[in-house]
């Protein structure tokens, strides 16, 4: 579980779907949603939209970027929608 959590980290801006993730660790999808959430409380999505909030925060007082900019609005709303349609 700790791999993929550290997948999730390396990859955040172009995340591996569960699928993919699942099979990059060796466990089937049910077996990486079950134990990521037993180890880490929260589920895969769940981590993943608290590692892009977390990085806006970071992100919104040192730049000068706007917020859609840094949320990457359209692309992110895309991505979440095939994230969730693969777990």
């Amino acid at each position: 579980m700790h791999h993929a959590k550290a997948i999730l980290n390396q990859r955040l801006p172009h995340p591996p779907s569960l699928i993919n993730l699942a099979k990059e660790i060796g466990l089937n999808d049910f077996k990486l949603k079950r134990g990521f959430r037993e180890v880490f409380g929260t589920t895969v999505l769940e981590y993943v939209q608290s590692l892009r909030l977390e990085q806006a925060q970071r992100l919104l007082p040192r730049t000068n970027l706007t917020v859609a900019e840094i949320a990457c609005f359209s692309s992110r709303v895309r991505e979440h929608r095939s994230f969730r349609l693969s777990v």
